[in-house]
């Protein structure tokens, strides 16, 4: 059903990586942006739920404070049909560095779809 869409996801927990496995399961080849430190979820939980939220997926560990990561990201996002951008479990004061942030990213590149989960409450 979403053959040949590219998914670039830079959600973590288990909100975000929900969403974009269901994505991944109706066909979309969805790639999982994580810090180079891991998803917060492998340190919290046990590997199966971890596994379970981003199996179908294809994973990259970038740091997006370095610019040669950022570039690494913008690529990947202009290579994209279409992209996904869902942040999970955000404080609600860093909402707006980090909607600067993912703007820096896509610069050029039309969003087809973006959502925000958060377990605080925010003002988009």
């Amino acid at each position: 059903m979403l053959a040949g869409i590219k998914v670039i996801d830079f959600s973590h927990y288990l909100p975000g990586p929900f969403a974009s496995l269901r994505l991944a399961d109706l066909g979309a080849e969805v790639i999982k942006i994580e810090p180079k430190t891991g998803d917060r979820l492998r340190e919290l939980a046990d590997d199966y739920l971890f596994d379970a939220n981003n199996k179908n997926k294809k994973s990259i560990a970038l740091d997006l404070k370095d610019e040669q990561d950022v570039q690494i990201a913008q690529r990947l996002i202009r290579e994209a049909k279409t992209h996904f951008a869902m942040v999970g479990y955000i404080r609600a004061m860093s909402l707006p560095s980090m909607r600067k942030g993912l703007l820096k990213l896509s610069t050029g590149q039309k969003m087809s779809l973006k959502a925000v989960a958060s377990g605080f409450r925010l003002s988009i």
